[in-house]
């Protein structure tokens, strides 16, 4: 439990021998209500459909310090597999949003599922990092952090404090995700003409049971092209289609790490 300078755990959870199964548990867990003293009691929740804010970014940083320490805990495989997770939830006819809107009678529900809460939002944030750079996501959460300490938080207070801090605009791109259900999926063409690539991109829902499917997110795009693919364009996109031309007849590939949007 992440009371404010008091954290409360079992101590069989976190004081495990070298190769106890247990082990996972106590890496991930104490990240994670650490963090919960600047994302959750620092600045805390306005509503209770604002609860992602104080668990994805828990379950963000519990992940990105497992990997900086302990990456035996939480490889590639690991990361797809995660993904994978959210993504099959995200598709089915139980799918909520991450921000969901609850009214009084429905607040004891604001956590489940918890995938949404806790995994598919902690993705989003990543999502956000990766078009704007680990640096700059930085700034932007110094920056909100220092806006509402002490305060209440909601997403758009967030979007704004990164936007303000680093000048790039994130609040599109954030609420087509936390808002809506379901997963983009883009298709992408590309076809030589002399000297230029054109590349036809298009975006519509992945297959889903979605109760109110989504039909269009705001989506930052890398393609890598050139020699060894070496090369890389990011762009917004938020229509259904769109056309661009890279420079030489090349091969092109999109999300060239593999990872979240980048």
């Amino acid at each position: 439990m992440e009371n404010w300078g008091a954290i409360f755990e079992f101590a069989t959870r976190v004081l495990t021998k070298p190769g106890d199964v247990r082990s996972l548990g106590a890496v991930t867990i104490v990240p994670h209500e650490v963090a919960h003293q600047w994302f959750g009691d620092l600045v805390t929740l306005d509503w209770w459909d604002n609860v992602w804010l104080n668990e994805s970014f828990a379950r963000w940083f519990d992940r990105k310090t497992t990997i900086k320490f302990h990456p035996e805990f939480y490889t590639l495989t690991n990361y797809v597999a995660d993904k994978h997770n959210v993504i099959a939830a995200d598709v089915k006819n139980t799918a909520v949003p991450v921000q969901r809107n609850l009214t009084d009678a429905g607040s004891f529900g604001f956590i489940d599922p918890s995938i949404f809460v806790y995994n598919k939002g902690s993705h989003v944030l990543e999502t956000v990092q990766n078009y704007i750079g680990e640096e700059a996501m930085q700034k932007g959460l110094q920056r909100y952090l220092k806006d509402y300490q002490f305060g209440n938080a909601t997403p758009s207070r967030l979007w704004s404090s990164i936007e303000k801090a680093t000048g790039v605009k994130v609040a599109a791109i954030g609420d087509s995700y936390i808002r809506q259900t379901g997963v983009p999926l883009l298709t992408v063409d590309a076809q030589c003409a002399g000297d230029k690539t054109y590349v036809s991109i298009t975006q519509e829902s992945f297959p889903n049971q979605n109760v109110y499917p989504a039909s269009r997110w705001t989506i930052p795009v890398t393609l890598a092209y050139g020699d060894a693919l070496e090369q890389r364009k990011t762009f917004v996109f938020d229509q259904n289609a769109t056309q661009l031309e890279l420079p030489g007849c090349t091969a092109v590939l999109a999300g060239p790490t593999g990872r979240t949007t980048t």
